[in-house]
């Protein structure tokens, strides 16, 4: 059963680092057993077909972000730290996924990019509402913020920033000036939102105008 467990889970890393790196329609079965090291007959032990095997890496990715995630939400530490830790891991996360990836899912996996457009949001939600609440709570965000508005912005900037679709719909040379990482633009929105777009000194006139 362990022996069964270890093949199975390796063929999902091994999937999802294909995936992630070439991009999902590029990979083939052969590369995966390939790269996993085990033939046909076991691949099909454990998954049905290759789009079996991408709703597994989905599944795989989704739950250990989760649990990452939850880990640092419950750790004792301070609030800053605590941001930094929470956004650094998804960052990192998502900076695996190639662009390529994410528009072969969009275009010709709908319901599997349904699904990971869903989880982003729910995280997102999830993740950015309690640390807004801990961070109110706490005295590191001001009571005066509209929770809800700070929220929808962030959730706003992360599921059309990281939308093929979207971003296509934009001037190329606005496009171009993004962050071509998803680490680089989910850093970029984070500091957007915590740090404002306002010097010191002019914050300082604007709140007493």
């Amino acid at each position: 059963m362990r022996r069964d467990t270890d093949i199975k889970q390796r063929t999902i890393k091994v999937a999802k680092d294909l995936f992630f790196q070439n991009g999902y329609t590029s990979v083939s079965i052969e590369d995966i057993i390939g790269k996993a090291s085990i033939s046909k007959k076991t691949l099909y032990r454990y998954f049905v077909c290759k789009d079996d095997i991408l709703n597994e890496v989905i599944e795989d990715l989704t739950t250990n972000l989760s649990a990452d995630i939850n880990a640092l939400l419950e750790k004792e530490l301070d609030f800053p730290k605590k941001l930094k830790a929470v956004f650094s891991c998804t960052a990192v996360t998502m900076s695996k996924i190639s662009s390529k990836f994410s528009d072969n899912i969009r275009r010709n996996e709908p319901q599997a990019w349904a699904k990971i457009t869903a989880y982003k949001r729910d995280i997102a939600q999830k993740c950015f509402s309690n640390l807004m609440e801990e961070g109110i709570q706490k005295g590191h965000i001001s009571k005066e913020i509209n929770k809800e508005i700070a929220l929808l912005t962030f959730l706003i900037a992360v599921e059309n920033l990281f939308d093929p679709v979207f971003l296509e719909q934009l001037p190329k040379d606005l496009v171009d000036k993004i962050p071509r990482s998803p680490r680089d633009t989910f850093d970029a929105i984070i500091k957007v939102i915590y740090e404002g777009i306002l010097t010191e000194e002019t914050k300082k006139k604007y709140l007493h105008s």
